[in-house]
């Protein structure tokens, strides 16, 4: 709860797909300024937030107004097959990007605390 809020800026602004509802293509070409509006921001928001908790306001409250690119952390628990079906689907090509990188985390994890059996899920496929 106390913890100073971190966010997150994608090193490559992607475009919106032509004939799809979900994904991205290629990139956008103002790569530099379009970082630079979005630092620019957050963190304005960022200081009403301090300001917000300085003054008294309580934290969940004064969290609405910080931006969708917060980064947050959890504690997950699921079977290792549960872990596996997640870093199947979620590693499909038509998967979001960072929802990619976020399996790929997975199964690294996963495969390092337990290769043989890990090993084992995937030539089920």
């Amino acid at each position: 709860v106390d913890d100073e809020p971190e966010f997150y800026f994608p090193d490559v602004w992607r475009g919106k797909p032509k004939n799809a509802k979900q994904g991205s293509s290629g990139v956008l070409e103002d790569q530099e300024q379009w970082g630079i509006d979005m630092q620019e921001t957050v963190y304005p928001v960022l200081q009403m937030y301090h300001a917000a908790i300085d003054d008294g306001m309580a934290p969940e409250q004064a969290r609405m107004i910080l931006p969708q690119n917060m980064m947050t952390s959890w504690y997950w628990t699921g079977s290792l097959m549960f872990f596996h079906r997640v870093f199947r689907q979620r590693t499909d090509s038509h998967a979001q990007l960072e929802t990619q990188e976020v399996a790929l985390q997975i199964g690294n994890i996963c495969a390092k605390l337990f290769p043989v059996s890990w090993k084992a899920l995937g030539e089920k496929q």
